[in-house]
């Protein structure tokens, strides 16, 4: 069903997102390296302590939305039941017969 693939992809979001945290994370430890390390390296690293944190807490941040907003979706639907039953047990009261 789409409900639960919705929970599915959000978790996944959630969890990739806390991996990349972690990764960025472990890219903020300070290293010893030679001198003779090219500039690449430290501009990769540079790049990576910034973009992994940054891309995993996005990643939370849209996996959280999404989980939020279909617990929203459901809480409303079933109220939107409720209120259709009650009308309906109303128009049966109301009329004495039954209506499908």
């Amino acid at each position: 069903m789409f409900t639960t693939r919705l929970k599915k992809i959000s978790y996944f979001l959630i969890f990739v997102g806390m991996l990349l945290l972690l990764l960025g994370l472990w890219y903020t430890i300070p290293r010893s390296v030679e001198s003779t390390t090219p500039d690449h390296v430290y501009w990769t690293w540079t790049a990576m302590r910034i973009a992994f944190p940054l891309s995993g807490i996005t990643l939370i941040i849209i996996g959280s939305l999404n989980l939020r907003m279909f617990h929203l979706l459901q809480e409303e639907t079933l109220q939107l039941r409720k209120e259709l039953a009650a009308l309906r047990q109303q128009i049966e009261d109301k009329d004495g017969t039954r209506h499908v």
